[in-house]
């Protein structure tokens, strides 16, 4: 039970203080940055430093699953790469920000991704530990991971909060059954960067201008 409280506060710290950084910067707030990159790599580093034992029995495997992880990751950077050469954007008002499809945002959301996942991942094998695997253990699962999702959804627009809480509650269940029935990570990331790519496509709309961007005649401009 206490990993499962200590996995909850290190999530809630750490996008508690990208939520304070939006505080302070308002419409300055920039999400693909190096500060906002830099924390969540702090927050993975944090998470398996603290729950180290949990993440033991995935040591021996940790090739393939770098592997996999740097082949999704590659090949969206590569595809965000040539959209953006072609001047091509895809460009959506996200959770506090707006945010256009870069290499660069592969990689933020890339990082936000693995530490989202690796605390989704002691938070499942904590409870199978206390509870087994049953309905009531789906359950609690889904509400712990609603409540810490809380934090990701301040003070966004109504409709981007549901959006949220509708992924989350979408691959919640899935990711469960990958850790604790394969034992494996990299499905998880590949399902939430496929919920996230789901999300761009569905709410794209085609030749709008991205704000604050003067439109040229060259380019095409993709806004959600």
């Amino acid at each position: 039970m206490i990993e499962i409280l200590y996995a909850v506060a290190l999530y809630v710290i750490v996008f508690g203080i990208d939520y304070l950084f939006y505080v302070k910067q308002k419409i300055r707030y920039e999400y693909v940055s190096r500060r906002t990159y830099s924390l969540f790599i702090a927050g993975q580093i944090a998470t398996i430093w603290l729950f180290y034992d949990v993440f033991k029995q995935f040591v021996a495997q940790f090739p393939t699953e770098l592997l996999f992880v740097s082949v999704l990751a590659g090949l969206l950077i590569l595809f965000t790469y040539a959209m953006t050469r072609d001047k091509v954007y895809v460009c959506n008002l996200g959770s506090r920000s707006f945010r256009c499809l870069t290499p660069w945002y592969v990689v933020v959301k890339g990082a936000e991704i693995i530490f989202q996942q690796l605390i989704y991942l002691v938070i499942a094998l904590s409870l199978v530990s206390l509870m087994g695997i049953n309905l009531g253990t789906y359950t609690v699962y889904v509400f712990i991971l609603l409540v810490a999702h809380v934090i990701v959804i301040v003070d966004c627009t109504r409709t981007i909060a549901k959006r949220l809480t509708f992924g989350l509650f979408a691959i919640s269940i899935p990711i469960f059954y990958i850790f604790t029935a394969q034992g494996i990570l990299w499905p998880a990331v590949y399902l939430h960067g496929i919920m996230y790519v789901f999300y761009w496509l569905l709410f794209a709309d085609f030749d709008v201008q991205p704000l604050g961007t003067p439109k040229g005649k060259d380019k095409i401009y993709i806004r959600g």
